[in-house]
């Protein structure tokens, strides 16, 4: 669970990612990191988005502890990665595409 010092911070670049949300990428996350005995957080880095992917991370945001949605204008996958990076309070920072998400979260599952 999210505290002020989270253990772990996984930052997702998302970029019009509407397909992959209505998949329920991030209620997956979420199951996965909530059974965690570390502390964590998400920051969820929306990369200028013309799609629901904004509205679909801020509805999911108000539901679980832990999610926050940082809205930047469009500068590509590097510049969401450094904003990102710069908002993580973790003492690890995970970078993982919305696709690819569980592959990069495994390494701290066991």
């Amino acid at each position: 669970m999210k505290t002020q010092n989270p253990y772990l911070s996984v930052i997702i670049p998302a970029f019009n990612e509407e397909k992959s949300l209505d998949r329920g990428v991030l209620g997956e996350v979420y199951s996965y990191l909530n059974k965690q005995k570390f502390t964590w957080e998400v920051l969820v880095v929306s990369d200028g988005s013309t799609d629901l992917t904004d509205k679909i991370v801020t509805n999911f945001v108000k539901a679980h502890k832990g999610f926050y949605l940082l809205k930047e204008p469009h500068r590509g996958k590097g510049g969401t990665v450094i904003s990102g990076s710069l908002s993580a309070k973790g003492k690890i920072i995970l970078f993982t595409d919305m696709d690819l998400w569980l592959c990069g979260l495994e390494i701290f599952g066991s």
